[in-house]
């Protein structure tokens, strides 16, 4: 969470830049965040810009018998967040069609169903999806 100061400070535009784009700038020898204003700025441009400031985290001094750091704010996921990976379609294939995923996955990094890098890529996801089906099947025969 961040919000602007109200102060304004110039400085020019490392590249053409759309509005409310933030970025860290130096100035006077420190680093803080400007944002892009209405409009936005063009590569070279000097402008206005105002100083942007971070309000929802903050990080305390170091204590000198410790190195540990604290943030201090607000958290970086929700209490629930951790329910966020059961929504993911991938989640429920590796859990449920284990060789189909890793049919999938070899297929996206251009490997074959050896896990090899070939040209022969193609079919790979195909391949173990059809493997998952036989070994489910021998699994419901002998079962």
């Amino acid at each position: 969470m961040s919000a602007t100061t109200g102060e304004t400070v110039k400085v020019v535009a490392p590249s053409t830049l759309a509005e409310g784009y933030t970025f860290d700038a130096t100035v006077n020898g420190e680093v803080i965040k400007v944002s892009i204003p209405p409009g936005g700025v063009k590569e070279g441009e000097m402008f206005d810009a105002p100083i942007v400031t971070a309000v929802a985290l903050s990080t305390p001094p170091l204590d000198a018998a410790s190195n540990d750091v604290a943030l201090v704010g607000a958290w970086r996921h929700g209490l629930f967040s951790c329910f966020d990976t059961c929504a993911n379609g991938m989640f429920w294939m590796t859990c449920c069609c284990e060789l189909i995923a890793i049919g999938q996955l070899l297929q996206r990094l251009k490997m074959n169903f050896m896990g090899q890098p070939n040209g022969s890529y193609k079919n790979t996801c195909m391949v173990w999806t059809v493997l998952m089906v036989v070994l489910v099947v021998i699994q419901c025969v002998n079962s």
